[in-house]
């Protein structure tokens, strides 16, 4: 697609000479679940791993305020962040370096 799209296009690797392409701590799980299972799946989830820092992908900006209103309802015992693309710039960096600078 960049070849169609782009004139010159060029590489940037970020990680290319390091003997790890992803840091060595990063645990990555995917999840494969029916619809009606989803908000069960990833409540489980989150509840399982409430020592980890823990980013979860969704579809939408609609579902990322959805599951985080009905998450902080709930109140799985640790901090929750919604950060979606209807957020300001401002407003997204500062909850990203928030959740960098979490333990």
């Amino acid at each position: 697609l960049a070849a169609l799209s782009l004139y010159r296009p060029e590489y940037l690797g970020v990680h290319d000479k390091e003997s790890s392409k992803t840091p060595k701590g990063l645990e990555q799980s995917v999840m494969t679940v029916p619809l009606h299972h989803k908000l069960n799946a990833v409540y489980s989830f989150v509840k399982s791993h409430l020592k980890s820092k823990t980013i979860i992908f969704l579809s939408s900006c609609s579902q990322v305020r959805h599951i985080w209103q009905i998450f902080c309802t709930l109140q799985p015992g640790i901090p929750l962040m919604a950060l979606h693309g209807k957020l300001k710039q401002d407003t997204r960096t500062k909850l990203y370096f928030d959740f960098l600078q979490r333990p």
